[in-house]
């Protein structure tokens, strides 16, 4: 996964995300500043969007190389944030929504046709070229945005 900040009139930065691997202090900052636990609610919300969420992720990596940076001075556009997917990160979303107890099959449905989108969005990104997709059929150096951003 990565987090993409364009800021308007400025350059954009990215960063990749592996939500299992911030340090403590950090976790710990951005469960004071969205008020959810980091290890479950906190990842979920992120994942679907919230504002919140999106916000204390991008305080704590841009705070890693602004370290005064206060929380209250993070501001920005909607469309200026973007959580991106790779192709390996959709389809664990995905085998984990066909999987997942207690959603009507509709809401499944609509889903999963989400989430294959999403797929086909990236692998039709890494092209034709045969060394961008695994005997999967998986291309993971490629990333599909999603719905956050």
């Amino acid at each position: 996964m990565r987090l993409i900040y364009r800021p308007d009139g400025q350059p954009e930065q990215a960063w990749p995300v592996n939500l299992g691997r911030f340090r403590v202090a950090e976790c710990e900052a951005i469960e004071r500043r969205t008020g959810l636990p980091y290890g479950t609610e906190y990842k979920t919300a992120l994942l679907k969007g919230a504002t919140a969420p999106r916000r204390a992720l991008l305080w704590t990596l841009l705070r890693r190389d602004h370290h005064t940076l206060r929380f209250e001075d993070v501001d920005f556009y909607d469309d200026e944030l973007q959580l991106v997917f790779d192709v390996d990160e959709l389809r664990e979303m995905r085998d984990a929504t066909a999987e997942a107890p207690g959603i009507g099959e509709s809401e499944r449905g609509q889903a999963l046709a989400a989430l294959d989108a999403e797929i086909d969005a990236a692998l039709a990104a890494a092209g034709d070229d045969v060394d961008q997709v695994d005997g999967g059929g998986k291309a993971p150096s490629e990333t599909s945005p999603t719905a956050t951003g």
